[in-house]
């Protein structure tokens, strides 16, 4: 769902044992990056899961993480 947008870095996805949750962290190269995809982007992607997906995520949230060089 993120390969080739403009940012993205790499993504995390955890899944419970009872697989009706799960977890997923991804990793944008800035802040715009992320809030463009989670605005122009994530809309359409929860249109196509719709049939396989009960609900949607509950909140994101943005973490100010200093860059390591």
């Amino acid at each position: 769902m993120y390969a080739g947008e403009a940012g993205f870095a790499d993504e995390l996805t955890l899944l419970f044992p009872q697989g009706k949750h799960h977890i997923g962290i991804s990793r944008w190269d800035g802040k715009e990056d992320a809030d463009a995809y989670s605005r122009d982007i994530y809309p359409q992607v929860l249109k196509e899961v719709v049939e396989v997906v009960e609900g949607t995520h509950a909140d994101s949230a943005f973490h100010e993480i200093a860059a390591h060089n």
